[in-house]
């Protein structure tokens, strides 16, 4: 199980990911499980802070549902009609054009708390892609359209916050750094970290009082790894 994101409207209700491309959703704090099946494995989900019965899931595609999980749409790429499928690898796993869809996958989500309408987005290569920057891009129309803010280093973005008081603040996690922006996600600082080794994954918080806090999760030195820690 991965990915678990609970709904910040009822504690009950939760979402998570599992192997095998399989998603699976509760509503009674984990007595039960229903799966929604995405044909693709998610690599993040996201609630609406104020419609409780929708939900975000960032994979191949950015998907919505607006029941709780029950049915499901492909919101980015858009309509059918003006996207194309491609069926690639052994598994023939579904890779998607159309629009201004950059091609990737949606490695992260957060919609702001104060404009329930605005979405940032996280995005990247696939897990064993490499080389590529990852990309933040913007929509304003609860995820119907979207354009790029920023590339950032790193070949995968693992996290995204907006700051629950000052949505101007964002920040994000990368392969290769922690960077802090404050108009928005147009523009981006590092943030001094005490590690250079490639950051594994990590999350982002927010106390009562407003005040970050964030896990970092990185490679073990070379040292480390060779006396087994």
């Amino acid at each position: 199980m991965f990915n678990p994101t609970v709904s910040p409207h009822d504690p009950k209700i939760a979402i998570i990911t599992c192997d095998m491309t399989g998603q699976y959703v509760t509503r009674d704090g984990g007595r039960s499980w229903s799966m929604c099946h995405l044909l693709s494995w998610v690599d993040c989900f996201a609630f609406d802070p104020v419609d409780p019965q929708r939900i975000y899931a960032g994979a191949n595609a950015l998907f919505a549902t607006d029941d709780l999980g029950q049915t499901w749409r492909m919101i980015w790429p858009g309509a059918e009609g003006e996207r194309r499928t491609i069926l690639v690898g052994d598994e023939a796993s579904a890779r998607y054009q159309g629009g201004n869809w950059p091609e990737r996958r949606v490695s992260a989500l957060a919609v702001d708390r104060q404009d329930h309408r605005r979405l940032l987005a996280g995005v990247s290569g696939n897990r064993r892609e490499g080389g590529a920057e990852a990309e933040v891009f913007l929509s304003e129309e609860r995820g119907e359209t979207w354009r790029k803010l920023a590339s950032l280093e790193g070949s995968r973005l693992h996290r995204l916050a907006i700051h629950p008081r000052s949505p101007n603040t964002v920040w994000v996690i990368t392969t290769a750094q922690v960077c802090r922006s404050e108009d928005g996600g147009r523009t981006w600082a590092a943030v001094t970290f005490p590690s250079s080794n490639p950051i594994l994954g990590g999350d982002i918080g927010f106390d009562a009082e407003g005040r970050e806090r964030l896990y970092v999760i990185t490679a073990p030195t070379k040292e480390n790894a060779e006396a087994g820690l």
